[in-house]
């Protein structure tokens, strides 16, 4: 997922697909303006916003993601693997996916469900060590089943997911890689994994991603989603309750 204008990112990721011969596929990213925050395309609402504010580039992202996801239902894509444009999977990585997707895709058999997301980087906001054991990845780590956690930088989602997460994900709350952490609290259904080397956990699982240095970012070295102006969660409760004609609630 790359922005029109970040053209050495995308070079960057083109530059590491190619010397290992993997084809990768360009999803131009939705670059939301300020004054689309009160009313974003694809039916996104944004009136229950609980994060301090709401970014156009934050909006912009939730909604890029989104339309991946319609992608992979419309076209009946079984999985997709989706990396944002600051980094790139290690090579080791990137060997082991095809043995990684056999063996957790086997173990569905064994929990009687099926997986919807796979964290191949996360930030775990809770203890790894709860976490229960899905399967063992080719490298001998195990696969967990993963706890909150935020992450959209490298993940790979189902068919199943990708419905899951189109009609989960029709308000921005929180920018989307928090608000992944938020479902992943309140729905049990949604089964998500961690790929990462969790018996020996690190955040952001150096060990399956590279982050592009600030060089290799070129002229968008900085984050995309605090790009396009912002609006405060109390700004937005006061336009809001301009709209619909009452007093806005100062505790919300």
């Amino acid at each position: 997922m790359n922005m029109d204008q970040c053209v050495q990112r995308w070079e960057m990721t083109k530059k590491y697909a190619d010397a290992i011969g993997i084809d990768v596929y360009r999803w131009p990213a939705y670059q939301a303006k300020k004054e689309e925050i009160m009313n974003p395309p694809d039916g996104i609402s944004t009136r229950n916003l609980q994060h301090d504010y709401i970014a156009a580039g934050a909006l912009g992202n939730c909604i890029s993601h989104r339309r991946i996801w319609k992608d992979v239902i419309d076209k009946g894509y079984r999985r997709v693997l989706v990396l944002e444009d600051d980094v790139f999977l290690t090579n080791g990585t990137w060997l082991q996916l095809p043995e990684l997707f056999r063996l957790i895709d086997e173990a569905q058999e064994i929990h009687k469900k099926a997986w919807h997301y796979v964290f191949f980087r996360r930030n775990a906001i809770r203890n790894v060590r709860d976490e229960k054991v899905w399967s063992m990845s080719p490298s001998g780590h195990p696969v967990t089943i993963a706890g909150p956690s935020w992450g959209t930088a490298a993940y790979a989602v189902s068919q199943a997911g990708a419905r899951f997460l189109h009609d989960e994900y029709t308000e921005f709350k929180w920018p989307v890689d928090v608000q992944m952490a938020e479902l992943e609290k309140r729905n049990r259904d949604f089964i998500s994994l961690s790929a990462c080397y969790n018996d020996e956990f690190k955040n952001m699982c150096p060990e399956n991603v590279l982050e592009y240095s600030k060089a290799e970012k070129g002229n968008c070295s900085g984050s995309g989603t605090q790009q396009g102006g912002r609006i405060t969660k109390e700004e937005l409760a006061r336009k809001y309750a301009e709209i619909d004609g009452v007093a806005a609630d100062p505790k919300r």
